[in-house]
């Protein structure tokens, strides 16, 4: 991945003015991807090299010369697999027009693995690997992952076929964390270690460009939430889980039912947590290591249950709640939407935190912000 910064002899912040890519676009070589300004001054940013839009900034954003990236390109690595993308990029641009597969495309060889063997794809599988910009590399090693395709002998050449991709969309799946911090490490660790995901490929998305390309925890952040979007509408995403705490968990759970996500949206439940099974648990939602749900606990959309937190039987916790590291809910107690509960603090039984109020200590306090 190639972030394309503005040179920082132009001025130290800039303001996009304009934008000549959508995400998934193609760019080439030398060609404009956007136009800054700086004051009444306007430059236009080229593409380095070749590669598709992972992610960019929008017009009127203020960014950092020489250090946020205004486009991210997912690079091609040279002008052969350049001219073959571009070709079947124009010739599949309509993802509909699947009954147009000629015969006369060239095959595209990809690279050679570390075993010698040559990964190389048909060229309707090119074409539609390129409609859902998926690498095929990707593909390859999640089938022999999930020993879904024999290992192949050394010096061997794989072709990489439709029926693949459709084994790779049902067996490898992309389970999507929304956010690139300490949080997406929590829920990292609650799926790894949950059969219910083993089967998942997982990637992280972010809209700080410069997460983009870094390895969070062994996933990587592919790309920003209009990324995501798009994937999603290419129907690669399986399962989305929310990684932040408080406003912006509201916020991102609320993007996501706006980007028509609910139905990927999980909840993430600890294989160390102990959550009864007479207690309901909404979507979006994440249960830590060490908590406790008791019998006919009801927990909203989009809460968070930190390590080690108690939510007693009975007890009510309406959407985007938050009960925290320690922290306890008393049996039948309530939680009005948006409360938090603060470490070490217990709520009483049958108690009622109110609207815009939290619990600190052995007392409801009025909500900040």
């Amino acid at each position: 991945m190639t972030p394309v910064f503005v040179p920082d002899t132009i001025a130290e912040t800039v303001v996009v003015a304009e934008t000549r890519l959508e995400l998934g676009d193609l760019a080439m070589m030398d060609s404009t991807v956007c136009v800054v300004s700086a004051g009444d001054d306007h430059f236009a940013i080229d593409a380095p090299l070749a590669g598709y839009v992972l992610a960019r900034r929008e017009v009127g954003d203020t960014i950092r010369s020489s250090e946020e990236p205004v486009v991210v390109l997912d690079s091609l690595d040279d002008a052969e697999r350049r001219e073959s993308a571009t070709a079947l990029l124009m010739r599949y641009s309509n993802a509909k027009r699947e009954t147009e597969r000629p015969a006369d495309l060239p095959e595209v060889q990809l690279e050679e693995d570390p075993t010698g063997r040559r990964i190389t794809t048909s060229p309707e599988a090119a074409a539609r690997l390129a409609q859902l910009r998926i690498d095929p590399k990707e593909v390859y090693y999640t089938l022999l992952r999930f020993r879904l395709i024999p290992i192949p002998s050394s010096n061997a050449i794989v072709r990489i076929t439709e029926k693949m991709i459709d084994q790779y969309l049902r067996a490898g799946t992309e389970l999507a964390i929304i956010g690139a911090n300490d949080e997406a490490l929590v829920l990292l660790d609650i799926i790894r270690h949950s059969e219910a995901y083993s089967h998942y490929v997982v990637s992280i998305y972010d809209n700080d460009m410069k997460a983009i390309g870094q390895l969070l925890g062994g996933a990587r952040v592919v790309s920003n939430l209009d990324g995501l979007a798009v994937r999603d509408s290419a129907g690669t995403i399986g399962a989305v889980g929310i990684a932040a705490r408080g406003k912006q968990r509201r916020k991102i759970v609320d993007w996501a039912y706006g980007a028509n996500l609910r139905g990927q949206m999980r909840p993430f439940v600890s294989e160390a947590a102990f959550v009864a099974s007479d207690a309901l648990v909404g979507v979006g939602t994440t249960i830590c290591a060490g908590a406790t749900v008791a019998s006919s606990a009801t927990i909203g959309v989009g809460c968070y249950i930190a390590h080690g937190a108690v939510v007693g039987p009975h007890a009510v916790l309406e959407d985007h709640c938050e009960v925290a590291e320690g922290a306890a809910v008393g049996q039948r107690a309530i939680l009005t939407r948006g409360a938090k509960v603060f470490p070490v603090s217990a709520v009483p039984p049958k108690a009622k935190v109110g609207k815009d109020l939290d619990f600190r200590g052995s007392r409801m306090v009025k909500r900040r912000g």
